[in-house]
């Protein structure tokens, strides 16, 4: 969960399957065709609870997020991938209009726009693929440019890959941007903007992600990711309250460095020819105090070799931050607080299922509608929060050019 709302991510982009017919008549061969994949999505998540951090701990957590976007991508030929997406996200949130305690504000609607430039390179006669991405995310008091660059190797055989990557996020949490005035500043509650509260605005993340599987046998394959994540710069929220013991309010504190160590284990078990059980544990600690544990089951079951069912379920534990305590429970003499329940001590459990229709490619030469998908997912976490959501994509592609035949040089 983000401090400042949950976004629902938007179904990932769908890989096409490479497959080409071989002619009967050795004398030709059939060249390779550049291929477009386009994929429209919606999704709608909506969350309700009573902690809070922008009251200080209580008070309605109410939030709605509707979602659109399109990813593009198209390969050229089998070296070259180029992947972009655009998406546009309505943000309705009871929590943060009570920045201004007003029943309406700038605050109460917001937009998120983000794009994404991503290029992949697989190198000629190698297994290595190498690539980069550059984006930008803003919304009224959020600005964000995330990159990243990664490289991937595959041994010979198959059985081995590895994969490293860089990535950087550079933010700037000042609210404005969709004002009239234009007028670029933090924002604080209504009622503590007598004076500026942080001596910066900007937060920087920077992560270095490392990728290990092997295949243990021909149905069962397993990985190893570990991360390395630091943030510096302004790390707390400008607009979250903290209520203290002495009936005293102040805008929360953090510190102004964070290091995280997230790292994955998972295992992909194929069971016959319809059943696919996918396994991950996930363990993360960090320099706040915070240390977690998560569980995640998905199994993908084929009905129909058209349709898929994929059912999930996660369970999720974390401990409190150094820095948390509930409303009015902090003490002034503390340096760094907050009442952020995304800091506290919970466990969480999500649960839902996804359905993945396939057309039947009929080879037409216009473009072909490769897979029709529906996700619902449902989230409880200790704190009594609740959330729903569900996301639908639809993934169109088509080949590029006319099939052509060469022949070989020998003439035969």
């Amino acid at each position: 969960m983000k401090k400042r709302y949950i976004l629902f991510m938007m179904m990932a982009l769908s890989q096409l399957a490479k497959a080409q017919h071989a002619l009967s008549d050795s004398t030709f061969k059939q060249k390779k065709l550049s291929k477009t994949s386009i994929e429209l999505a919606f999704s709608y998540y909506q969350q309700d609870g009573n902690n809070s951090a922008v009251t200080g701990g209580i008070g309605t957590e109410k939030l709605s997020v509707y979602a659109v976007g399109t990813n593009i991508q198209h390969q050229f030929k089998q070296y070259n991938t180029l992947t972009t997406n655009f998406g546009v996200d309505i943000i309705s949130s009871a929590s943060t209009d009570k920045i201004d305690y007003r029943v309406s504000s700038a605050s109460v609607l917001d937009q998120h726009v983000h794009t994404n430039i991503d290029y992949q390179r697989q190198i000629k006669n190698t297994n290595v693929k190498l690539g980069g991405s550059i984006g930008l995310g803003f919304e009224s008091d959020y600005l964000a440019v995330p990159m990243q660059i990664n490289c991937a190797y595959t041994e010979p055989s198959k059985i081995r890959s590895y994969q490293i990557g860089f990535a950087a996020s550079f933010d700037d949490l000042r609210w404005g941007r969709f004002n009239e005035e234009h007028q670029l500043k933090l924002v604080y509650p209504s009622e503590l903007r007598y004076k500026d509260w942080y001596d910066t605005y900007k937060r920087k993340t920077i992560q270095l992600k490392f990728g290990f599987s092997q295949v243990i046998n021909k149905k069962m394959l397993i990985g190893l990711y570990p991360e390395i994540i630091f943030q510096s710069g302004l790390l707390a929220t400008p607009f979250h309250r903290v209520y203290f013991a002495d009936n005293s309010l102040r805008v929360e504190n953090l510190p102004k460095q964070r290091f995280k160590f997230p790292i994955a284990i998972k295992l992909h078990s194929f069971i016959g020819k319809r059943f696919i059980l996918k396994t991950q544990y996930h363990f993360y600690i960090d320099n706040f105090g915070i240390i977690a544990n998560a569980i995640e089951l998905e199994s993908v079951v084929k009905i129909i070799p058209q349709l898929s069912f994929a059912p999930f379920f996660r369970f999720y534990h974390q401990s409190a931050a150094y820095y948390f305590k509930p409303y009015k429970q902090h003490t002034i003499d503390e340096i760094f607080y907050s009442s952020d329940y995304d800091l506290s001590k919970f466990n969480s459990y999500k649960a839902g299922a996804g359905f993945t229709f396939y057309p039947i490619n009929k080879k037409q030469k216009k473009a072909n509608i490769e897979h029709v998908s529906l996700r619902y997912a449902y989230y409880y976490r200790s704190s009594k929060l609740q959330a729903h959501s569900i996301s639908f994509a639809v993934m169109l592609a088509a080949e590029n050019g006319k099939n052509k035949k060469s022949q070989n040089r020998d003439g035969k």
